[in-house]
């Protein structure tokens, strides 16, 4: 029983590897132009994270970060992004919930199981 548990965890550890940066490039690089032309200054962001966000890698934190604020409705006032969801395409807002909730909601899972099972493993009961 453990070693197909564990086999599970190894195998999605790799799938992670692949899959996680892919949709997050993915959406970066889709992100609609107006999205950030709109989004990416005062008073959502900072004169000094504006231009950071506009060359790689940031890139990828800030479409992190608007993923979350169009899947999550909380997250939205954070940055003061209250509309973001109703200005970009259907597609984005599908894509953006699916990388949210299924891929990192997976990958959340996945480090759970992991460190349960080596508290268990550490505590002898396996």
């Amino acid at each position: 029983m453990i070693e197909i548990f564990a086999q599970f965890i190894m195998k999605s550890i790799l799938v992670m590897i692949f899959v996680l940066p892919f949709w997050l490039v993915f959406l970066t690089y889709t992100m609609p132009k107006k999205v950030i032309d709109r989004y990416l200054c005062p008073p959502h962001f900072s004169i000094y994270e504006s231009k950071v966000y506009t060359c790689f890698p940031s890139n990828l934190s800030f479409a992190n970060i608007l993923c979350f604020a169009i899947a999550i409705p909380f997250a939205r006032r954070f940055r003061f992004l209250e509309n973001i969801n109703k200005e970009v395409p259907v597609w984005f807002n599908i894509a953006s919930r699916f990388y949210v909730y299924i891929i990192l909601g997976y990958t959340l899972f996945c480090i759970l199981a992991m460190v349960t099972l080596s508290i268990l493993i550490e505590q002898g009961f396996l």
